[in-house]
């Protein structure tokens, strides 16, 4: 999640920075998927974990 915000963040600020609207560079980009992708994992693995602490009540 902080990755994304971070992500999110630099995007705007290089947005603001340059004068013409074009797409995002590289490391920008890169910064992105890599909060996307962290995101993803973080979610797949709080499913995971409250699917295991479930079972142990059943």
């Amino acid at each position: 999640m902080a990755l994304l915000l971070i992500g999110t963040g630099v995007a705007r600020a290089e947005r603001q920075r340059s004068a013409q609207s074009g797409a995002p560079g590289v490391l920008t980009s890169a910064i992105i998927w890599l909060g996307v992708i962290a995101f993803v994992v973080l979610i797949y693995q709080s499913l995971t974990f409250w699917t295991n602490l479930g079972a142990l009540f059943r």
